[in-house]
Formats: C-alpha cells, sequence, structure tokens
C-alpha cells in the first residue's frame, strides 16, 4: 500500500492511482478512519450512508489542517451548505477496516466550492467509494440563510489548496 500519513496532509503521489483524483492534483488531504460496528448493516458492510459522513469528516478535518477549522468559519456567521452530493460506490467497507479518506479541492467559485474524495481501504489502497460534494457560501446570521460571496480568506484558502500552494498553519 502507499504510504498515507495518519490523519495528516500531503501532496498526492502516483499512489493514488486507480481512484478519482486527477495524477496533477497537487494537494491532496488523507485522513485515516476505521468502519464502527454501528456502520455496519446485517452482513457486517458500512451501509452506504456512511461514506457521505466519511468523505463530511474528511472534508472538516482538511480545513482544520489549513488552518481555518470548520467552527470557526460558523462563529463567523458563515456556513457552507452542501447544496449537491454525489457518491459512487467501487466495493464493500467491513467492520473495523482501517480506511483513507482522500479528500481535495477540485473547484473554487465566487459563492462556492467543490470538494473531492477517494476512500480507500488502506490494506490494501482498494478505492471503495469516489464522490464530490458541492457547497454553497450563506451568511448564517441572515433568516433565512442568503447566499453570499466566499468571504476572501476563506476562497484563497481553497484555491491555494486546489492549485497546491498550501502553506501549513503555525
Amino acid at each position: 500500500m502507499s504510504p498515507h500519513p495518519s490523519s495528516a496532509s500531503g501532496p498526492a503521489s502516483g499512489a493514488h492511482g486507480g481512484g478519482e483524483a486527477p495524477p496533477s492534483t497537487p494537494y491532496v488531504h488523507y485522513h485515516r478512519l476505521r468502519v464502527r460496528y454501528a456502520e455496519t448493516d446485517q452482513m457486517g458492510r458500512a451501509h452506504h450512508a456512511n461514506h457521505i459522513v466519511y468523505m463530511e469528516e474528511g472534508r472538516t478535518r482538511m480545513m482544520a489542517d489549513l488552518g481555518l477549522p470548520y467552527d470557526e468559519v460558523e462563529r463567523r456567521g458563515i456556513g457552507l451548505v452542501v447544496r449537491a452530493v454525489d457518491v459512487r460506490y467501487r466495493d464493500a467497507a467491513l467492520y473495523d477496516e482501517e480506511l483513507v479518506v482522500c479528500t481535495w479541492v477540485r473547484t473554487v467559485r465566487g459563492a462556492s466550492v467543490e470538494i473531492a474524495y477517494d476512500i480507500r481501504r488502506a490494506k490494501d489502497d482498494t478505492s471503495v467509494a469516489t464522490g464530490s460534494t458541492q457547497l454553497a457560501c450563506v451568511d448564517l446570521t441572515r433568516e433565512p440563510a442568503a447566499v453570499i460571496p466566499l468571504p476572501r480568506d476563506l476562497f484563497d484558502l481553497f484555491d491555494a489548496a486546489r492549485l497546491g500552494r498550501v502553506i501549513p498553519p503555525g
């Protein structure tokens, strides 16, 4: 298996072959997790809905590692609401298997960002699911929440990740 840092980020490498990430993707965040018993069906396989939860965990961990934790974004009155989610299931993830959620920024627009994912089995680097989420930026201080442009620092952070120009915080 290719080396994936434990819940860390790093550049993409050829080890990502066979998944959705294009070889030219300059930044991919890697997050390890285990399939918990409560997430499985009667056959010991991760229920399909949990793959979306794994993607969300990968996205929020990526944001924290990039220096802007999601809870900080919300404290500023800004939300990133999911407007679309796409998942393609490729292989079963079994109880207690270690998975690696590979997460990267696909596109950044004025008021939205698209994040892509490849969930891989750690022991053999097999892709178990690929997908993406489209997130719209909203003002949480308004009722109803209104779509607004991404704040400049958030736009720049996502764009730097997309381009592989990530500067570790601290």
